[in-house]
């Protein structure tokens, strides 16, 4: 391997690495590194309670914001599950504002 092969190969990994994820693919990294896969059983409690946070939202309109009572953000309850998507949305555009802060690594280790 040549001196251009092996630092194009290093600026490859250094681009690659760089590239920042969007919350909703981060969301599926962090839970897959935190938490195991779920069960058939898990996925039904899953569902209920994801289903159970949608009727609330519904049934509360005027305390909670428009989009968390349709059918869009119940998906994204269950992908996120079992950490509600709004504390992704906090991390995310909140703090990923802060100098020196990486997301996804950064809210693996809180």
């Amino acid at each position: 391997m040549t001196v251009l092969d092996t630092l194009e190969s290093i600026l490859e990994r250094v681009d690659a690495v760089s590239i920042p994820l969007e919350v909703d693919n981060a969301f599926e990294v962090v839970r897959r590194r935190l938490f195991s896969s779920m069960s058939d059983d898990e996925e039904t409690e899953r569902d209920l309670t994801c289903e159970a946070f949608r009727r609330m939202y519904q049934n509360s309109r005027s305390e909670y914001p428009n989009n968390v009572s349709d059918q869009h953000y119940l998906q994204r309850m269950k992908d996120c599950y079992p950490i509600h998507p709004e504390i992704f949305d906090r991390l995310f555009e909140d703090w990923a504002v802060m100098p020196g802060f990486q997301r996804t690594r950064g809210v693996l280790r809180i």
